[in-house]
């Protein structure tokens, strides 16, 4: 395979981009996986095989060709959290309150690395660390060889399913104490808070130079060095997707009174493009390649989108909710939908 997807959200800032061209025209299912109970934990892609982890407490490695299972490691918690894969390992946090990094060739334990509480968000690896946040209101620096603690920072609530964003030197993340916080990467020192309208659940996006990310009701332009909020958008409902960045517009999703909407957001004002309104919420995130965008949704589908004009290029119904983001690699996307993981590619008989 040309591209990987080797984290949640495609790469460490989170923007969900991807230079493949993905599929565009009618669709057929490459593959549906063996009954695997899937949920916010989104794939990974790295070099022919799929890493997700599962409600049923295991992390799975599957042949991203066909949908075989290559292996799997049972934890003793719930999994959320979404895999980070690095050349040889797979690192992964768990309900149980583990963060484990596991060998890619075969699942096997390098190391775990216990916190104090659950384990939502997914890690970031960068050079020789492992960022994630936990329940118990702390951002964990780990190395990433021995699993031991370089350092941990507290924020004012629990971390819930935001996931760490680097860029530069410094770590970006958001709490249930209403805040959007940088640390310096290198010994955990806050920089700066942000304050929100409403707890964030949603990761942080972070692109030439500014923050987006979402929380109760809003999404939020902040500038990366001083934490000045540049722009607040309104949404109806709550954001718990992250956004996608690509071309100067933002791509997010929405959920609440049992509707949700898809929202292309320019990211220099703030001001809304285009909005898609979908009969149930939105809590995943978008994937964004070659001008269109990939979004599940509780009502069970999956949709592409123009991001030019917003045309419904196809919409594929799943078995389930959608709660993940998908990845997209080369003319291939996968995806997570309660009890099965779908590769979606253009069906060659389509012409």
């Amino acid at each position: 395979m040309s591209d990987s997807w080797p984290t949640f959200h495609g790469n460490i800032r989170r923007t969900g981009y991807q230079s493949s061209t993905g599929p565009s025209g009618s669709i057929t299912v490459r593959w549906e996986s063996e009954l695997i109970p899937t949920g916010p934990s989104s794939p990974a892609v790295v070099d022919d095989s799929l890493y997700i982890g599962g409600r049923d407490k295991a992390v799975y490695a599957i042949n991203a060709s066909d949908g075989t299972t290559r292996w799997q490691f049972k934890t003793d918690g719930l999994i959320e959290s979404s895999p980070a894969v690095t050349t040889d390992t797979v690192y992964i946090g768990s309900q149980d309150g583990n963060i484990y990094a596991l060998d890619r060739s075969d699942g096997t334990q390098r190391w775990r690395f216990q916190t104090g509480s659950w384990v939502d968000s997914s890690p970031a690896v960068v050079d020789d660390t492992v960022y994630v946040g936990s329940h118990e209101r702390c951002l964990y620096a780990i190395d990433v060889t021995s699993g031991t603690n370089e350092w941990k920072t507290q924020t004012d609530a629990e971390i819930m399913l935001s996931s760490p964003a680097v860029w530069e030197e410094t770590v970006y993340i958001g709490s249930r104490d209403k805040s959007v916080y940088a640390f310096d990467r290198n010994n955990g020192t806050e920089i700066w808070r942000a304050q929100t309208t409403g707890e964030v659940y949603s990761s942080p996006a972070v692109d030439d130079g500014t923050v987006y990310i979402g929380s109760e009701g809003h999404v939020y332009a902040i500038d990366t060095h001083s934490g000045n909020i540049q722009w607040s958008c309104k949404t109806a409902g709550g954001v718990v997707s992250t956004p996608a960045v690509s071309d100067d517009i933002m791509y997010v999703g929405s959920f609440g009174n049992e509707e949700g909407y898809i929202y292309a957001i320019e990211t220099a004002t703030g001001v809304k493009q285009w909005s898609c309104k979908v009969s149930d919420g939105v809590p995943a995130s978008a994937a964004v390649a070659d001008s269109k965008v990939y979004i599940g949704s509780l009502d069970g589908n999956l949709y592409a989108i123009d991001a030019t004009d917003r045309t419904e290029l196809w919409c594929f119904k799943t078995e389930g909710t959608i709660e993940s983001a998908p990845a997209v690699i080369d003319e291939t996307v996968y995806v997570g939908a309660d009890n099965q993981i779908y590769a979606l590619e253009n069906d060659p008989k389509s012409g």
